[in-house]
């Protein structure tokens, strides 16, 4: 009975995760964060800085089985739980909906007691192009409000004994850009159209 892989580099993780576990497009730096994620996961192990191996895998002794039996543990995580973050590098993105994030209600300023019109005309003229910026700024603040929120939650879920904030964003990158690929920009502006009809 062989004695299975015991340990590999982050380098040659890296290379096991790009040939067909991972999308092609993913970036080392991103893939080394993920690993990391898999880590904390209890997917992988670290050994030393530099060197990981994968957990049940003691009797495997070649790279195309540990390869095979880890993308079969990947695609076996539960989309919405434990693999929320990896589903979007070894299967077709479905973004992660945050339909109970709750949305900043941000409510007028008070502007204090009104001039007379007659008294400072210029004035109220001014007030009122102050007033029509400040609400395109809490349109925009309305609008963000549940993607920074969505950040926010994405990013502490990640966080653990091996991915650090700076992994966290590296990999909340990566399904953010994957998000954007599945949006459907025609689909936006006639909706949008419609909106201001």
């Amino acid at each position: 009975m062989g004695s299975g892989i015991k340990g590999l580099s982050s380098h040659e993780w890296v290379s096991i995760l790009k040939e067909g576990i991972v999308s092609e497009d993913v970036e080392e730096e991103v893939v080394l964060a993920l690993l990391k994620h898999l880590a904390d996961l209890g997917i992988m192990e670290s050994l030393s800085d530099d060197f990981w191996r994968a957990t049940q895998a003691e009797a495997i002794n070649s790279k195309i089985e540990l390869k095979n039996q880890l993308s079969i543990r990947l695609q076996s995580l539960d989309p919405d739980e434990m693999g929320f973050a990896v589903k979007y590098f070894i299967a077709p993105a479905q973004p992660f909906l945050a339909t109970d994030r709750q949305r900043i209600d941000i409510r007028p300023v008070s502007s204090g007691p009104e001039t007379a019109p007659s008294s400072m005309p210029d004035v109220r003229r001014k007030a009122s192009s102050d007033l029509s910026n400040l609400q395109i700024v809490r349109k925009m603040g309305r609008q963000l409000s549940p993607f920074i929120e969505f950040e926010k939650e994405f990013i502490r879920r990640l966080e653990g004994g091996h991915v650090k904030r700076d992994d966290a964003k590296k990999i909340f990158k990566y399904v953010m850009s994957k998000i954007r690929d599945k949006e459907k920009p025609r689909e936006w502006e006639q909706l949008s159209r419609k909106r201001h009809k």
